[in-house]
């Protein structure tokens, strides 16, 4: 009697064929199940119909030039007034002075003295600039007047940074002054003299009381305050100083306070025309840009 059963390739095939077959199917009407669940079962959050996260949702008449949080600021205070205003801008990060909002208008270098003037033409002050970017206060009813603006490509929330790690201030050595041998390298006179190094952050706090001591003397030290609220709020530039100083206690330092990335770049450019030998900085940020190195932070104009 002829053999009549399939080769093995035969139902090695035909079990990947109902694989497939199987697979597909199910695909598909995950696929059905899924579009005809699309709408969600609990409600999203909101703040009396404002949806309390920064670029969740535009409102209907949205303006494309700026940023989504401030968009729903603004449409807000026209519906709600200033009280709900003000709660809306705290819980989304954004500073409000009375009844102006911080924001950065990015335009370009050439535009920024016409800029300026309209700015305080409609009562609002300039705070910061760097290149192409104006951080200013604005009044929140002329925001959507200096958006219409040709020569305003944008107007968004400032950066801001984060400070890498808590620190505090101490009466101590810094740890890493043993373990890279520091000593050894001062003792023969590798001390830092001669060198100068900007330290840029968020705050100096009790910087004066260690003038001296656990900083240098204070005719070596230079004070750039780039936020005009004073130097003090955190003591993380403070502590970040401090390692310098014991690591290179020759050193002539300069402090610069900054609290967003407008001020940064003033900052790393009156460091550079300094003539500062080193900058260092121990501030995260978040993404601003594609993420190939030529975003605003990076140094360079979008």
């Amino acid at each position: 009697m002829k053999n009549t059963r399939f080769p093995k390739k035969f139902w090695v095939r035909t079990l990947r064929a109902i694989i497939v077959v199987l697979t597909i199917g199910i695909l598909i009407s995950s696929g059905v199940v899924s579009a005809q669940e699309t709408k969600p079962t609990t409600p999203v959050p909101e703040m009396d119909g404002f949806i309390n996260l920064a670029g969740t949702r535009p409102p209907k008449d949205a303006n494309p030039k700026l940023d989504s949080p401030i968009n729903q600021l603004i449409e807000l205070n026209n519906k709600k007034g200033l009280f709900e205003t003000q709660s809306f801008a705290e819980a989304n990060g954004m500073v409000l002075d009375g009844e102006k909002v911080q924001v950065v208008l990015v335009s370009t270098p050439d535009s920024i003295e016409g800029l300026t003037a309209e700015i305080e033409n409609l009562g609002g002050s300039i705070q910061a600039n760097y290149e192409g970017y104006l951080q200013a206060l604005l009044p929140i009813d002329a925001v959507q007047e200096m958006a219409n603006q040709s020569d305003v490509q944008r107007i968004r929330m400032p950066n801001r940074p984060i400070p890498s790690s808590p620190m505090q201030v101490v009466d101590i050595l810094s740890e890493g002054l043993a373990a890279s041998n520091a000593p050894a390298w001062q003792s023969i006179g590798y001390d830092g003299t001669g060198v100068r190094v900007a330290v840029i952050d968020v705050g100096f706090t009790g910087y004066t009381s260690l003038l001296g001591s656990e900083l240098p003397i204070t005719s070596t030290v230079t004070i750039y305050d780039w936020t005009g609220t004073g130097m003090g709020g955190d003591e993380h530039g403070t502590a970040n100083a401090e390692i310098v100083y014991d690591m290179a206690p020759g050193v002539t330092m300069d402090l610069h306070k900054i609290d967003t990335g407008v001020e940064l770049g003033q900052a790393v450019t009156q460091a550079i025309s300094d003539g500062v030998d080193i900058i260092t900085m121990s501030l995260s940020w978040t993404l601003d840009g594609p993420g190939d190195g030529t975003g605003f932070l990076n140094g360079h104009r979008q």
